[in-house]
């Protein structure tokens, strides 16, 4: 019998909180599958028999890379930003995409051991573009497109001229290499079979899956590639390049440009631009301090559909989260989908999650990204979730997903979200709402109003990130003309990797970073009445709150959960409610906190059962 591979560990300090962690190898992505204490919030001095026992799972690996262009005289070797992948079968191309970010070209999907298909994803990705065969890789990819002295071929059938096994096939010395290069192989005539390329290599393998060549009218043409074969076989995860050429006439186009140059950036900003190269020399100094299914049968279009984006840790932000979804699908007749991060969530919460939206009637997916390896990673917990907050958006969720609003487990929605998610916010990508300045009690903590902050803000307000609507489609495309077509996502990064080294910089990371990059990827401001929190909004304007947020108070420092019963009038009834719904899940015998999660699933991926694969 095998051996379930253990770790424990010993003294230590029973009446401190303690957080549990995982450090696993890049490519995995693990996850917490009985847990019958808050990971979060352990106190040893409260577990039954000094011995607190978690399991985690293997739940999938990823599927990294760079994809660059090699279309000659094109800025070649350059990333295509913004170009969508699809990640899938034969039989179902669509399973997962993502898109390449300009950072590094970089690209990442999740998968698991097996044989699966990358291709192009409809639309502008193909107009412009067709795709090369793959290529695996074991160490860092570089971005540049190096020339190709040679190529491998695998020969495993007996209908070829030469033996079966590995081959290289390369452009002899001197003259032929001088103005040549080669481009990968396409494998013509019969597939590759899995077994054999598993033998031929231990990790990662990959090979053309389009034919070189059709017959039209008699006449061989070369067929434009739009799909790759790739064979994962080991736990190893190794990262391929990925290589595109631009279509004949379309080596000017950019995959983010619309086909007519329209912007719908903010025409009042002239000065911008000129400050936009020195905005990032400057670092910001703020104030001192069962295993249940991936997601929901659609029912709706997702032009429908509310899509709320929220994030949970621990047990006390699980509840909240609970209380406000009844919120939020109590004052709306829309169909609503919670987009949760599956990263930090109990195994509790994964099963009562969708037992919830089947009773409450609304739809959910888990989604998850793993922390590139190339960005600055955050080393607290806390930070590591509120970086989620934002720098992922433009890869965390499926491609036609156009419009999301975040909203903090810790609100209280008192409106029909559909306004905001039908809101015109002017091309912007983000809507947020500035922070109150009416509770004169707290001026001193306002950070914002003076030092650093004041000189760099240069009169725009500061917002809150408790609630924003994100326009992913201006995400993808802020303000043409005026920043090159940088993509939102991308600069996020490079703002982020440049200012996290500091220590002092993005105290409040998820509201610090919106914040200071405005200048570039502009904010429209919400009307006021779209947050309220008592800690900063005074009390007259509360009757009018579209949403209340339990804002820590850094006067007070009152307890959430004795404020939100002080505070918000419905929020008793509403927990009354998520507790009544949990215990008659647990009564009935669905799930057990202490026997944790039931045996593994098939791996689901999107609500894609990827065994078939």
């Amino acid at each position: 019998m095998s051996v379930t591979p253990k770790a424990h560990f010993t003294r230590l300090p029973s009446k401190r909180v303690l957080t549990m962690n995982m450090d696993v190898p890049e490519p995995w992505l693990v996850e917490v599958v009985q847990a019958p204490y808050d990971l979060d919030n352990l106190l040893l001095d409260e577990v039954t028999g000094n011995i607190a026992r978690a399991e985690f799972e293997l739940e999938g690996l990823t599927l990294t890379g760079s994809c660059i262009d090699v279309t000659q005289g094109s800025n070649r070797g350059t990333p295509p930003r913004g170009l969508q992948l699809w990640l899938g079968s034969r039989s179902t191309p669509h399973v997962v995409d993502t898109l390449v970010m300009e950072n590094l070209a970089y690209f990442q999907l999740k998968t698991k051991p097996g044989r699966w298909m990358m291709s192009l994803a409809p639309g502008r990705s193909r107009e412009l573009y067709s795709l090369l065969p793959a290529q695996a890789s074991g160490s860092k990819v570089a971005v540049e497109a190096a020339e190709e002295l040679s190529t491998e071929v695998l020969i495993s059938s007996l209908s070829e001229r030469q033996k079966p096994g590995r081959w290289m096939m390369s452009l002899a010395p001197g003259r032929s290499r001088e103005p040549y290069s080669l481009l990968p192989a396409s494998v013509s005539g019969s597939k590759v079979a899995v077994e054999a390329a598993k033998e031929l290599s231990p990790e990662v393998l990959i090979s053309s899956l389009s034919a070189s060549a059709r017959q039209q009218g008699g006449n061989h043409e070369a067929a434009e590639e739009l799909s790759t074969e790739v064979f994962i076989s080991s736990l190893s995860g190794k990262t391929m390049v990925l290589k595109v050429k631009k279509r004949q006439g379309m080596e000017s186009e950019d995959v983010l440009g619309p086909k007519d140059d329209d912007n719908n950036g903010d025409d009042d900003d002239d000065d911008e631009e000129e400050d936009y190269a020195d905005m990032y020399d400057e670092a910001p100094k703020t104030a001192p301090k069962p295993k249940s299914p991936s997601s929901s049968p659609p029912a709706t279009t997702v032009d429908d559909t509310i899509n709320v984006f929220t994030i949970a840790s621990g047990h006390m932000y699980e509840r909240l989260q609970k209380i406000m979804i009844l919120s939020v699908i109590g004052n709306t007749k829309r169909r609503v989908k919670f987009w949760i991060i599956k990263n930090y969530m109990s195994p509790h919460h994964r099963t009562v999650v969708p037992l919830m939206a089947k009773q409450y009637g609304f739809d959910y997916e888990f989604v998850t990204y793993k922390w590139p390896h190339w960005l600055h990673k955050q080393s607290e917990k806390q930070r590591i979730i509120w970086a989620y907050k934002i720098l992922f958006l433009d890869v965390l969720f499926p491609l036609d997903v156009n419009r999301i609003i975040f909203v903090d487990s810790d609100q209280v929605v008192r409106t029909d979200l559909g306004e905001l998610m039908d809101m015109d916010i002017q091309g912007a990508p983000f809507a947020y709402t500035p922070f109150c300045d009416n509770n004169r009690e707290m001026d001193e903590f306002r950070f914002w109003k003076g030092g650093f902050w004041k000189d760099h803000l240069r009169g725009k307000p500061y917002h809150i990130s408790a609630l924003y609507l994100v326009d992913l489609n201006a995400l993808y495309l802020v303000d043409l003309k005026r920043f090159k077509q940088k993509a939102a996502g991308d600069n996020f990064h490079i703002v982020y990797e440049q200012l996290s080294r500091d220590p002092n910089s993005l105290a409040n990371l998820d509201q610090d970073l919106p914040n200071y990059a405005q200048h570039n990827i502009r904010i429209f401001s919400l009307p006021q009445e779209w947050l309220w929190c008592e800690s900063w909004c005074g009390n007259s304007t509360k009757k009018k709150a579209k949403t209340i947020d339990l804002c820590n108070n850094p006067r007070t420092k009152e307890p959430k959960l004795s404020a939100a019963r002080r505070i918000i009038a419905e929020w008793p009834a509403l927990d009354d409610e998520q507790a009544r719904f949990t215990a008659s899940v647990e009564d009935v015998g669905l799930m057990s906190l202490q026997a944790g999660m039931p045996a593994a699933e098939p791996l689901v991926i999107k609500g894609h059962d990827s065994s078939e694969l």
